[in-house]
């Protein structure tokens, strides 16, 4: 879930691993290119994820590019090192078409309250459109995949 710590435990993680994290932001499509009204994997390119990133996973260096959801394009692109564990952070994270190249999942949740006390302190000023546009759409994904009861741990997160 969104503003539930995913990336507070992918940073945690990395600390006490040897770890490399990938978010899935990087890899959201521009406004537009893609019908949210019926969409159930959200804004992600998925094809641009499987081939940047689970297609070199066991690559010394993997090398992709950053989506900006501010600027709305590719800005920059990432290097990481192949280290002992990949972590992929982000709410489509676990979407099922790279279940089989995951070895576990973990699903964070909170309860709405606090989703929304906690997006409303990062972004105030398009805390209602967050609300109804990408809440909505990352709980349609949740449950047309039932990404909770697929996931490997669940953790709640008040």
């Amino acid at each position: 879930m969104c503003a539930s710590g995913k990336s507070t435990l992918a940073f945690q993680l990395a600390d006490k691993f040897n770890s490399r994290i990938i978010h899935m932001d990087d890899f959201y499509e521009p406004r537009g290119r893609i019908d949210l009204s019926t969409s159930v994997n959200g804004n992600i390119n998925l094809e641009r994820f499987k081939n940047e990133i689970v297609s070199r996973l066991n690559e010394s260096e993997l090398t992709y590019n950053v989506f900006s959801c501010t600027e709305q394009k590719i800005v920059s692109s990432s290097i990481l090192k192949k280290c002992d564990l990949t972590i992929v952070e982000g709410s489509y994270s676990t979407n099922p078409y790279f279940k089989k190249y995951y070895n576990f999942s973990i699903f964070l949740e909170i309860s709405k309250k606090v989703q929304e006390n906690r997006i409303k302190s990062r972004n105030f000023q398009n805390f209602q459109d967050f609300l109804n546009k990408w809440v909505v759409l990352e709980n349609r994904y949740f449950k047309f995949y039932d990404i909770k009861s697929k996931s490997d741990f669940v953790i709640e997160n008040d």
